[in-house]
């Protein structure tokens, strides 16, 4: 059983949201009709009835009650959905709630759309802050696994890249700290609407040390299934510079989306993945990215010769 809506996304709003949830029907009974009802916080208790098509044992249901529901933005709620049959001997299993947390979340609606993690606040203790309406840093509350904003250089870091981009270098870092294959670290989006593009990509740079499970995930808003279109990455050595990625989005174009950046222990307990420069944006017909700009000096007699540096990524 599980609550599909709402569900915490900007692009649902909170006004007039529909309460729609999906149950399984696990009595050996043949039920025909289930009374329901839902709750937010210490509200009016609404109620309505499921009449069931299918009455047999584990038939799978969707339903949606007839009242809508409103809530106040930046306040947190609990919603609670329950079962009210008389005759039900086991209640443990009738009551699904769900935690609305009070951040005031915002769609990605414009485009090229650039998250540098400059803005955010660096991890002391715990995890940092991404300090963007936009993303949701570690949503699992659960996992041992979480991403940090962290802050270059990487001088003293063994596995780290050289440096990270921006004037402050600040960026996402994933370290293992548990051997658990069932904690992941996850970054993930608000809705991104999509509908004014027509070949949109996603852009990223990163550095990846030891082969660790980092992937890419979406998915359509409307849908609960997340698909894997993680690029092929290069596994790098410690201290070099950070690469660029780009994953193509065009199969989403003009659709209501969520990415999620995830990460966990695999094999070993040495591995990092760094982030940086997410980007989203309409893929031009000619698409250089500049990576790295750097000063070198050479030396000449007495003379000391300066040159500029620079590389970049052909994305054509």
């Amino acid at each position: 059983n599980e609550i599909v809506t709402p569900n915490g996304l900007a692009c649902f709003g909170n006004s007039s949201v529909p309460v729609e949830i999906n149950l399984t029907n696990t009595s050996a009974d043949s039920l025909y009709k289930v009374p329901l009802a839902y709750q937010l916080d210490n509200n009016a208790v609404q109620h309505d009835t499921l009449v069931l098509l299918d009455p047999t044992f584990g038939a799978f249901h969707s339903f949606t009650f007839s009242q809508l529901l409103s809530y106040t933005q930046g306040v947190p709620h609990t919603l609670k959905v329950w079962a009210n049959l008389p005759q039900d001997v086991d209640k443990t299993n009738d009551t699904i709630s769900l935690f609305l947390d009070g951040n005031n979340y915002q769609s990605i609606n414009t485009f090229p759309y650039f998250l540098n993690f400059e803005n955010s606040t660096q991890a002391v203790n715990g995890t940092g802050s991404i300090n963007s309406p936009h993303w949701i840093l570690n949503p699992d509350s659960t996992s041992n696994e979480v991403w940090k904003i962290e802050k270059g250089p990487f001088t003293n870091d063994v596995t780290g890249p050289m440096n990270a981009p921006g004037r402050g270098e600040m960026c996402l870092v994933y370290r293992t700290s548990s051997s658990s294959a069932n904690d992941y670290a996850i970054l993930q989006s608000q809705c991104i609407n999509l509908t004014g593009l027509s070949n949109p990509v996603l852009n990223f740079q990163y550095h990846k040390f030891n082969p660790n499970d980092f992937s890419i995930l979406v998915k359509e808003v409307s849908s609960s299934t997340w698909i894997d279109i993680t690029p092929a990455l290069s596994n790098l050595n410690a201290k070099d510079q950070m690469e660029g990625a780009e994953v193509p989005l065009n199969a989403y174009a003009g659709k209501m989306i969520q990415i999620a950046f995830r990460s966990r222990n695999y094999i070993q307990s040495s591995d990092i993945v760094v982030l940086d420069n997410i980007s989203i944006r309409e893929k031009p017909s000619i698409d250089l990215e500049l990576r790295n700009v750097s000063l070198r000096s050479s030396q000449t007699g007495i003379m000391t010769i300066p040159s500029v540096t620079t590389s970049y990524t052909n994305w054509n």
